[in-house]
């Protein structure tokens, strides 16, 4: 059957549609594999908009991931770029593509033909793969334009260099005739808009793992600016605002101006502090700074960079800079970083007597702050103009200063205190506290350090007494938590090392004497008033010459563990230096003495010494130098010295660590059950004697009397054997007469004459009694004191003095428990 031909027409033109729809499909599912592959990504540029996706480390010869373009057949590269009003299907063949590539945008916006453009700026395109992404916006504009980039947040300029803490910093570069770097900023600070005349280029960086919606500003076109740029900067109270000239610090542009415009609060002034600066060399004009107070419209006054800027200024004003005509030769660099802070406006002031603290002075001065974030500062005012960074109050006068900022915590206070006593006629410094004149100040601000330069005559040395808190020595094993005392004590002229320790209170330590004068300096971690100074007990006395140059005095208590140091600690004892240390062990109580470290030391002259000795009469001394191994654990029951003298080193230091415990006393089980077995041995053999002397004594009683006079015996004495006429058993010779004393006595113990001696009656020994002091190392390193003559001058009045030195005495010979302990030294004449 034939077909119309007006029939097939319609058939063959609906197959070829068809055909035509089925092979579209296809090949968009060819191009588009979205549909089984997840990580693909189709990105559409838009209208001015370029994508750049690049390398991060573009130098690796073999990349580890690569990106590629999903088509008919797939191509993989390390580089790609999108231009604008293009789309493309891509993807990575890797699972963490944002280690490997980054990411540019470029947004072109024209402003050429628009005098009021204003629109707030989105990120373009959308659909972006999570990397390091870098955001370009170039806006090109006619030089008689001026675009003003207004933020959402306040920024900080940042210096060269450094290093944005919020991690999106922005970059703006004006692009006129020259490309200018105006500056880099990053949230957090105190500008609020940027304004640049003609064309310019923001860029905004943003890591992978940071989300953001907007880019936090907007961009207005408008009328000219006649200068490079305007930095707006809104100051407020304990905010520094550091600022830097455009193209810091390459130089400021030949021939240019600009501006930063200061907003200030009410009630404030500002001031202008320049902190960098480098001049230009000029063949015409000259460099300058300019101030204007915008309310007037007039230059109120002009200044070199060299010279003093103005301070107190009072309201918003504008500062502009302005460069030379550079010399072509030798241009140099205009370059300027300055500070812009802010002030209350302080009414009245403070006074400060120091009439009736004698010895004492008081200084105020700023803080040192840090360099990423400077500390305000806070002037300090003599009158209504002077005001200086720093000021010192001497003792006998009084002051009236004011501080013109409202928050003084940038300012640091120290005090010093000069106890001096040059003739003990004159001045008796006995149990003198150290905080009694320190009390007294009243400062307006609390006090950071207190230093005490405590200087005694010459035959007398330094006492310091803690009898109630008492000193704990600064160890790593104990560390001092808030409150320090740093000693120090120049024993000799050419000692290097003065400081023999740091303390603080809560300790063990009662006394410390030195042989000279000394220095105790007390430091807070924390920022103290005068009324802490009420809870301690520091006090000094000048008491008798030392032969040591410390001597220290514990006083540990029950179940505690002390540690001590040697002078100066792990800087090494200085040489040539002895120092003792009186321990006082509790009744019912034993010390562990332990040796944490040893004398690594090779001595040059003299020998380390080490002695140990208890405080009793029949004690024996442990002696120990540097080339012998250091004690054991000792167990010490009575009170004890630890004498520690050192040479003069080859090499080493010496360094060593007391490890003190006082515990209960726990005796041996054996030993107290053999005394009680003795005691009870004893008392049984008391109890025997006892009743056989009872009953003695009982039988005797009852015996009859032998006393009898019988007038029928013969009182003749015996002869001789032959001339008795009867024998034994016939005669009564063997009988005696026995007549008793008190009956033939009796009459003589009546008379009044002679009195009855007394009998068991006990006499005190009135003589003279006393203590031989223990036996220390000869002085090492002595120089020539009249010791009988500084007793005697010390003693006027200091002579309630409880501690004393080591003194030599002549040894009789070994003692101990059967050791063989040879003599230190020989005998010497007692010092003090």
């Amino acid at each position: 059957m034939a077909i119309p031909a007006g029939r097939i027409c319609p058939r063959f033109v609906t197959a070829f549609f068809l055909f035509w729809w089925v092979t579209s499909l296809t090949s968009m599912a060819r191009q588009s594999p979205s549909a089984s592959s997840s990580n693909v990504t189709l990105l559409v540029t838009g209208k001015n908009n370029t994508v750049v996706i690049s390398a991060a480390f573009p130098s690796l010869t073999v990349q580890p991931c690569l990106i590629c373009m999903t088509s008919s057949k797939e191509n993989c590269t390390s580089r790609l770029q999108i231009d604008a009003n293009k789309s493309i299907y891509f993807r990575f063949n890797c699972t963490d593509p944002q280690n490997y590539y980054k990411i540019e945008i470029q947004k072109f916006v024209d402003c050429m033909s628009y005098t009021n453009y204003s629109r707030t700026v989105n990120f373009e395109p959308s659909n972006l793969p999570q990397l390091n992404r870098t955001f370009i916006w170039r806006l090109k504009a006619a030089t008689r334009i001026g675009l003003d980039f207004t933020f959402n947040a306040m920024l900080k300029q940042l210096a060269p260099n450094e290093t944005c803490p919020g991690n999106v910093p922005y970059n703006i570069r004006s692009l006129n005739s020259k490309t200018v770097n105006i500056g880099t900023f990053c949230t957090g600070g105190s500008v609020s808009r940027v304004r640049i005349q003609g064309g310019a280029e923001l860029t905004m960086e943003v890591p992978h793992y940071i989300a953001l919606d907007t880019p936090g500003f907007s961009v207005t076109s408008g009328m000219s600016i006649r200068r490079l740029c305007i930095i707006e900067v809104v100051l407020a109270p304990n905010t520094p605002v550091s600022l830097f000239s455009p193209n810091y610090p390459l130089g400021f542009p030949d021939d240019d101006f600009m501006a930063w415009n200061f907003s200030v609060p009410p009630k404030y002034s500002a001031d202008v502090l320049f902190i960098n600066t480098t001049l230009p060399n000029c063949e015409k004009k000259e460099e300058r700074v300019e101030y204007t107070i915008p309310e007037l419209n007039v230059l109120t006054d002009v200044r070199k960079l060299t010279d003093i800027q103005p301070t107190d200024i009072y309201g918003n004003f504008n500062m502009s800079l302005r460069n030379c005509e550079l010399s072509e030769q030798d241009p140099g660099a205009l370059n300027l970083h300055f500070q812009a802070v802010i002030k209350r406006r302080w009414e009245g002031g403070h006074t400060i007597d120091l009439k009736n603290t004698a010895g004492i002075n008081v200084t105020i001065e700023q803080r040192s702050g840090n360099s990423n974030r400077p500390t305000a500062p806070c002037p300090i005012c003599k009158g209504p103009t002077e005001c200086v960074p720093q000021i010192s109050l001497e003792s006998g006068f009084t002051y009236n200063i004011s501080f013109e900022c409202s928050d003084m915590s940038s300012l640091r206070a120290t005090a010093e205190h000069k106890i001096v006593c040059t003739d003990l006629q004159s001045c008796h410094v006995k149990n003198l506290s150290l905080y009694q004149g320190i009390k007294k100040l009243n400062l307006p601000l609390p006090l950071d350090e207190v230093t005490w330069k405590l200087t005694a005559p010459e035959e007398c040395s330094v006492e310091l007494t803690s009898r109630h808190l008492k000193l704990h020595q600064h160890t790593k094993e104990k560390p001092c938590s808030n409150t320090r005392y740093y000693m120090r004590s120049f024993i000799d002229e050419l000692q290097l090392k003065p400081s023999f320790g740091i303390f603080c209170p809560n300790g063990s330590i009662e006394k410390i004497q030195v042989k000279k004068n000394a220095t105790v300096v007390l430091n807070t971690l924390e920022i103290v008033s005068s009324d802490v100074f009420a809870h301690h007990d520091l006090s000094v006395s000048f008491v008798r010459h030392l032969q040591e140059e410390y001597i220290f005095v514990v006083s540990p208590k029950s179940e505690s563990v002390t540690y001590l140091l040697t002078p100066s600690g792990e800087l090494g004892m200085p040489l040539l230096v002895s120092a003792s240390w009186s321990v006082l062990v509790p009744p019912e109580q034993v010390a562990l003495l332990k040796f944490i470290g040893r004398a690594s030391v090779t001595c040059q002259f003299q020998h380390v010494s080490l002695i140990i000795k208890e405080q009793t009469p029949d004690s024996y001394e442990i002696h120990r130098r540097e080339d012998e191994p250091l004690p054991d654990s000792l167990k010490l029951y009575n009170n004890f010295w630890v004498n520690i003298s050192n040479c003069r080193p080859e090499n080493g230091t010496l360094d060593l660590k007391l490890l003190l415990q006082v515990t209960k006393r726990s005796g041996d089980k054996t030993l107290i059950i053999a005394l009680a077995a003795v005691a009870a041995f004893l008392i049984l053999l008391a109890a025997v004697i006892t009743i056989c002397c009872i009953k003695k004594r009982k039988k005797t009683a009852d015996a009859p009397p032998v006393g009898i006079y019988n007038a029928g015996i013969s009182t003749a004495p015996p002869t001789r054997a032959g001339q008795f006429p009867k024998g034994r058993k016939d005669n009564e010779s063997h009988i005696y007469a026995v007549i008793d004393d008190a009956m033939v006595y009796g009459h003589l113990l009546k008379t009044a004459d002679s009195p009855i001696p007394e009998v068991d009656v006990y006499r005190p020994f009135d003589g003279k009694m006393g203590d031989v002091p223990p036996t220390p190392p000869l002085p090492l390193f002595r120089k020539g004191i009249q010791a009988d003559n500084v007793e005697e001058d010390c003693n006027i009045p200091l002579k309630d003095n409880d501690l004393y030195t080591f003194t030599q005495h002549k040894k009789t010979g070994p003692q101990g428990n059967g050791e063989t302990i040879s003599p230190l030294l020989g005998t010497a004449k007692a010092n003090c």
